[in-house]
């Protein structure tokens, strides 16, 4: 079966990205909204097995997870930014991979985060994605997902003076918990904030938590 356009855009658009991607990354300041939902998803998780941070860049927030001692380990669509994930990070394990067919067994997790990583994913396309992050998640596990919401969907032909392809949806927070309510999880909290401007950010950002029925 080929790949879905989306996917070969995404891969192939930050594979080009990378090193201006992980340059920006070292440049972002740490927002106190991520450290607080990272933290009460930590508590949640810590101790308890694996989790999957699903689409993770340059492992910034593979390594938090870690720092809150979760056993995490991250995956991406994209080889350079994994390239970039292990030399930042040799301490961690990251492997290439998409989150829409995840090579890994049922029920293995006990945690997934997926930190906007599924904006990329076409609303068409997003049930069969969230079904593949549920289908590894255990029993009682938690699935963290964070993306921009309120705003039509974004569709640079450039960013950082580099040519790309990629599309950045915006889901509505409400929907996606009735998504995610429709795959057997429970959402335990959905917070939206503003747009924080002075670190760039143009729309509102959404957190939604939520745990896989027993």
């Amino acid at each position: 079966m080929a790949e879905p356009d989306f996917l070969t855009r995404t891969r192939t658009s930050y594979d080009a990205l990378a090193d201006e991607y992980a340059t920006w990354v070292r440049e972002l300041a740490t927002s106190p909204w991520d450290d607080a939902v990272l933290g009460v998803f930590a508590r949640h998780v810590a101790g308890r097995g694996r989790v999957l941070d699903a689409g993770c860049g340059e492992g910034r927030i593979t390594a938090q997870l870690a720092s809150f001692e979760v056993d995490a380990h991250g995956i991406d669509l994209s080889a350079e930014m994994i390239r970039n994930a292990r030399d930042v990070h040799p301490n961690l394990r990251f492997e290439v991979g998409s989150l829409t067919d995840l090579r890994f067994d049922d029920e293995s997790y006990v945690g997934v985060v997926a930190w906007y990583s599924l904006i990329h994913v076409p609303p068409e396309a997003l049930p069969g994605a969230v079904a593949e992050l549920v289908r590894v998640l255990e029993p009682g596990g938690w699935l963290l997902a964070a993306f921009q919401t309120d705003a039509e969907t974004f569709r640079p032909n450039q960013l950082r003076d580099i040519a790309v392809s990629l599309e950045f949806h915006r889901p509505d927070p409400a929907a996606f918990g009735t998504l995610l309510d429709s795959h057997g999880l429970d959402v335990d909290a959905t917070t939206v904030r503003a747009a924080d401007v002075e670190a760039g950010e143009r729309t509102r950002q959404a957190y939604v938590l939520a745990r896989r029925r027993t």
